[in-house]
């Protein structure tokens, strides 16, 4: 993972358009897409500024975040939300809830 990774990761996580994230950041759509690609380095006060838009602790957008990896296995999830304008976070939790109940009744 890099950085631009992590942002898009959160970004969709917290079910955010990039024009919603680039308007509060008050820049262009266009950099904050450059941004996520990784085509142009993310300065640290926009980063700080990402992690005050996103909730999200600013170190956890530079390192590669073990949630992140466990959380990939839900990428379609996430990317079918964003197709049906759903909120990926409250989807991930409705399916972790589900799994974790069915792994206590099977015990």
């Amino acid at each position: 993972m890099n950085i631009g990774q992590n942002i898009r990761y959160y970004r969709k996580l917290k079910g955010l358009t990039m024009d919603q994230i680039a308007a509060k950041m008050d820049v262009d759509r266009s950099y904050l897409s450059k941004i996520e690609n990784n085509a142009t380095p993310c300065s640290v006060e926009k980063l700080f500024i990402l992690s005050e838009i996103l909730d999200v602790p600013a170190y956890k957008f530079l390192v590669m975040d073990d949630l992140i990896e466990e959380n990939n296995k839900w990428k379609s999830v996430i990317d079918y939300c964003e197709l049906k304008n759903l909120n990926p976070e409250w989807v991930l939790e409705l399916v972790k809830f589900t799994t974790d109940t069915a792994k206590k009744i099977r015990k």
